[in-house]
């Protein structure tokens, strides 16, 4: 019998509207990095692919990030007895 692969997950709508809002912008640099249109391509590709890997982790980080910004700012903010 031959190896299973499991399917990718399927993305989530946030990364839908990241990678929509993202490509072009990541493209125009790629171009810029390597001058060759398919290069460029492939470059947003896998940085794309490996995004969207490790998107759980970087929105939990992100949130995580977030509420220390906040508790930082709130703190430094708040009047002291």
């Amino acid at each position: 019998m031959g190896m299973s692969v499991s399917p990718a997950p399927a993305p989530s709508a946030e990364f839908d509207a990241f990678v929509r809002a993202r490509t072009a912008p990541l493209l125009r640099a790629a171009y810029f990095l390597t001058g060759d249109q398919h290069l460029a391509e492939d470059l947003v590709q896998s940085a794309l692919a490996r995004t969207h890997r490790a998107w759980e982790n970087l929105h939990a980080a992100a949130d995580e990030r977030g509420a220390r910004v906040v508790g930082g700012q709130g703190t430094a903010r708040s009047p002291r007895p």
